[in-house]
């Protein structure tokens, strides 16, 4: 009997072991996924994640930064210059996050990026037109050229271009959108797609991403097709296209709506690069 009852308890103790070995193995076998992000003191930048589960995590703060998260998002915000790491898990996920954020000092990132853009500029022909705007508001300013925008990217610590088909540039103080008419417009049989509303990326350092909505022109087919003698349309690519066929527009009617859908909007002034 005490034979069987010490089989019993060693069986025991061994099925106890083996269930603790492994969960330890479980949790040594967790992926972890690094990622590793530069944002200036008092902005923020958004961190994309492989799961809507982030905006139920409970995510400690560390003194240097701010971190929220919702829907596949983390927003990480900079409160004080200097390094951070962010670690958390995703409930029922096997894998946890760590995400290395470097705050770095606006006022010296600016210097550094006025000093760098500046020199690209002085080295432009004469008669090249520019001007120099910060298009997503974080303190430091882009310059935009007629064929491309000259930015600072600070995580790599280097200039960067970003190309763009703009003629004509439209920017409020009030709103991050940017409305651009466009130098080559895309052709279909009843519409040209003249113009667009951009916005800033949230997780890029710099990147101007197409809203999906714009105006555009009716073609000789358009006007037949469509039995309209207004000009222009609104579109929207969210929204099902028939709901703004009808909306047709004189050019004051569209930029009667434009100071609608963008408080304080005005055009930029280029300049000669002498």
């Amino acid at each position: 009997m005490k034979s069987t009852t010490k089989k019993l308890g060693i069986l025991l103790t061994l099925i106890f072991v083996g269930a603790l070995a492994l969960v330890v193995y479980s949790k040594s076998k967790e992926e972890v996924i690094e990622k590793n992000v530069s944002v200036l003191e008092g902005t923020q930048r958004k961190v994309s994640m492989n799961s809507t589960d982030v905006e139920n995590l409970k995510i400690v703060n560390d003194d240097r930064v701010s971190v929220t998260a919702k829907d596949f998002y983390v927003t990480v915000k900079g409160k004080s210059v200097g390094d951070a790491v962010i670690t958390f898990g995703i409930p029922g996920e096997d894998y946890i996050y760590k995400i290395h954020v470097k705050v770095l000092s606006s006022q010296k990132i600016s210097q550094i990026a006025e000093r760098k853009i500046k020199q690209y500029e002085i080295r432009q022909k004469s008669g090249t037109k520019y001007f120099y705007y910060d298009f997503n508001q974080d303190g430091i300013e882009e310059l935009c050229l007629q064929d491309r925008i000259v930015y600072y990217d600070y995580q790599k610590e280097s200039l960067k271009t970003l190309k763009h088909d703009f003629k004509e540039i439209y920017v409020s103080k009030k709103n991050k959108k940017i409305y651009v008419l466009f130098c080559h417009p895309e052709e279909r049989d009843f519409f040209n797609y003249i113009s667009a509303i951009y916005e800033p990326s949230e997780t890029d350092i710099f990147k101007l991403m197409d809203t999906g909505t714009g105006f555009r022109s009716y073609t000789k087919k358009g006007f037949k097709e469509y039995g309209t003698d207004k000009p222009y349309a609104y579109y929207d690519d969210q929204y099902d296209q028939d709901d703004y066929d009808y909306e047709d527009m004189t050019e004051i009617e569209m930029k009667q709506r434009l100071k609608q859908m963008i408080p304080g909007l005005k055009q930029v002034t280029w300049k000669i690069h002498k």
